[in-house]
């Protein structure tokens, strides 16, 4: 069973993407997929990003033993024209919280490395390959088709620490509506682009009944604002032209609101409690 949901504990029914706006879309898998073939032989989840009922990804766990060598991995295979964030040497990449998933990374769409290998004489003397060795809570940074775009997006897995076979957790993932880039993050936090090196970023938060929007960057164009209730209707939409914006909001107006600052190419969302 999957879960589409735009904020934690936030439902989405489906709401409109306007084109050109980012919006991060956040499927949680629940509960958990659970990779671990112990015996010849292998077990698959095939990865729907965008939820349309076509595969873009499969995660592949396996077991294999060749003479007296046990070969236990998990590899990620993209569909036609879909892609993976690996290293020069084409392994996928065990990416960490808030790394920025865009052009800045290496995508390659055949020839990959496993993400995570064990292979052992019997289950003894196990040696390790891949990336992913200590891959607990990381993210897999992903480049794929959607209705003819490319999307950046990412799935966060876990390969538990078993020195017998890669058991392979996969907890949720997400992309990037707009085709922008995208940033690794739990769902607990903002959703969109969260404070990144070199990047100038709007913070919003709230204070005695007020919501507070300040961008520090240079303002060539004004800063798009949009409040919505929790769930996803719009209760204000508004443009402003300095730096410091703040807007008072009743606690009648709901106690948890969805904030939308958005300024160039770059969107930040945040679920904010009014008090």
């Amino acid at each position: 069973m999957k879960k589409l949901i735009l904020i934690e504990f936030t439902l989405i029914l489906f709401l409109t993407i306007n084109t050109g706006v980012a919006q991060v879309i956040f499927t949680d898998v629940i509960p958990d997929a659970v990779l671990n073939q112990v015996v010849a032989g292998s077990v698959t989840y095939d990865l729907d990003m965008n939820n349309d009922d076509t595969m873009d990804y499969q995660i592949i766990n396996s077991y294999a033993m060749v003479g007296d060598t046990i070969y236990s991995k998990t590899i990620a295979v993209p569909d036609s024209g879909n892609e993976v964030a690996a290293d020069a040497n084409k392994y996928p990449l065990a990416l960490l919280q808030d790394t920025l998933i865009g052009s800045n990374l290496n995508f390659v769409s055949n020839g990959l490395g496993p993400l995570k290998q064990i292979k052992s004489a019997f289950g003894a003397n196990p040696s390790f390959s891949g990336n992913w060795i200590d891959g607990n809570n990381r993210y897999l940074g992903v480049h794929f088709r959607d209705q003819g775009n490319m999307k950046y997006g990412w799935v966060k897995m876990q390969m538990d620490e078993n020195q017998l076979t890669v058991a392979t957790t996969i907890f949720s993932y997400a992309y990037e509506s707009s085709g922008a880039a995208i940033v690794a993050f739990d769902s607990s936090t903002i959703i969109g682009i969260p404070a990144v090196a070199g990047i100038e970023i709007p913070e919003i938060y709230s204070f005695n009944n007020s919501i507070i929007i300040n961008y520090e960057g240079t303002l060539t164009e004004p800063l798009f604002i949009t409040i919505m209730d929790v769930a996803g209707c719009e209760l204000q939409n508004f443009r402003a032209n300095n730096h410091h914006s703040v807007i008072n909001y009743p606690p009648s107006a709901g106690n948890i609101l969805l904030i939308t600052a958005r300024v160039g190419n770059i969107t930040v969302t945040k679920k904010i409690l009014i008090n």
